[in-house]
């Protein structure tokens, strides 16, 4: 069992052109984004690094992001999917700031009120499309004052495979091993990246794992499930470990690797 994200892939991510929301400049997508990451070196992820390196396309975020103070921030939590900070303008408007998995930040905005329906199909319309098309998406939201949540846009940003994965996964398969893929991203990406790599196709969201009551299988079809799929999207932590406890339990020898240990 593998992670994609910096294992399979180099964890160097190039920011592409965003899709904002009707109305939305793209200039106030990149600085509701850059707020919502880390600025210490330390703290810093690829994802932060991207944004950040990007900067000089957006020159108008880039020259207000240092004025804003932030007042409480909340890295990239794996359970929620996003990342929180809680910012004060120059003006001194206090805005919260929210960057991560697009339906997550879609669904925190939902939870205020309710999108219109064009508006919401657009933004789950171009999140597909961005995965077929091998893109990881950010969806960025804000929070100004007492006012709504407003859902501003999408970030497309790709992660290109570490030069030596292809050879390494014929390598493996040669030897006998089998591989399976498990990854936070969207279901759409991951099978697009394990084309790319030369492994199966066969990959579900992990949902369907049913963690929590939420799967439609009986216990021993969810076995025979997880050794037949190539790989899972959308995973949490706990589903990574479900994965390898199930695939241990049918007799396999498993290793994992990657950050997901």
């Amino acid at each position: 069992c593998s992670d994609k994200t910096g294992t399979l892939t180099k964890n160097k991510l190039s920011l592409a052109e965003p899709y904002t929301v009707a109305g939305v400049d793209p200039e106030d997508l990149m600085l509701t984004a850059c707020l919502a990451a880390s600025r210490k070196k330390k703290g810093m992820d690829a994802i932060d690094k991207a944004f950040l390196k990007s900067l000089k396309f957006y020159p108008r975020a880039k020259g207000v992001l240092s004025k804003y103070k932030v007042i409480d921030f909340h890295p990239f939590d794996p359970v929620s999917k996003k990342v929180t900070a809680v910012v004060e303008s120059p003006q001194g408007e206090r805005i919260i700031c929210v960057k991560g998995a697009p339906l997550f930040v879609l669904k925190t905005v939902e939870e205020d009120h309710p999108i219109p329906d064009e508006v919401d199909q657009a933004y789950k319309n171009k999140v597909a499309e961005f995965a077929t098309r091998g893109f990881r998406s950010l969806g960025v939201a804000r929070k100004r004052g007492e006012g709504s949540w407003e859902i501003l846009g999408i970030m497309p940003c790709s992660d290109p495979p570490r030069h030596d994965t292809a050879r390494t996964v014929n390598e493996a398969k040669s030897l006998g091993l089998s591989i399976k893929m498990l990854t936070g991203d969207a279901v759409g990406i991951a099978r697009e990246t394990s084309r790319q790599f030369g492994l199966g196709t066969n990959i579900y969201n992990a949902e369907r794992l049913g963690l929590g009551g939420g799967g439609d299988m009986p216990g021993s079809e969810v076995y025979d499930f997880v050794e037949a799929a190539d790989g899972f999207a959308e995973v949490f932590p706990q589903h990574k470990y479900n994965v390898v406890e199930i695939l241990q339990q049918r007799g396999y020898l498993v290793a994992m690797t990657g950050d997901g240990v």
